[in-house]
């Protein structure tokens, strides 16, 4: 599951950097370097558990499920909102999991993931943080 997040973040991003110049183009191409990263630190945790990650979907496969971008402001709102949903997500498993070991390399991604959103959020010219804690939820 956070493994397709992952992969959807980098897909998301790249079809919205079309639209975006400048400090914008530049900090997007940070934050698909890191979701990058991401992604390949949970495709090795997954093989050590004996798993078979998930593979990345092509970008047409993804172009189907998001939201029609048109400017700069769409494409940095559904970064918004996909980043919400990522941190949501990692902070959902992290509730549920059982092996203590796991923690630290998933806190380390949701704290990424949370910086993203504060990038994002300065981006689209609103306060970076907005509330005293990072849920994934809109307020």
């Amino acid at each position: 599951m956070l493994l397709g997040w992952e992969h959807t973040a980098v897909a998301a991003y790249r079809a919205g950097s079309r639209f975006l110049r400048g400090r914008a183009l530049v900090a997007v191409g940070g934050i698909v370097a890191q979701e990058e990263s991401h992604a390949r630190a949970l495709e090795r945790t997954v093989r050590a558990l004996g798993g078979r990650p998930v593979g990345a979907l092509l970008p047409q496969e993804y172009a189907r499920s998001f939201p029609r971008l048109r400017d700069a402001s769409d494409a940095l709102r559904f970064g918004r909102d996909l980043e919400r949903r990522i941190v949501r997500a990692y902070l959902e498993v992290l509730q549920l999991l059982t092996d203590a070991r796991l923690r630290p390399q998933l806190a380390e991604i949701v704290a990424s993931e949370a910086e993203h959103l504060a990038v994002v959020n300065e981006l689209r010219g609103v306060a970076a943080a907005p509330d005293a804690f990072v849920t994934g939820k809109e307020r």
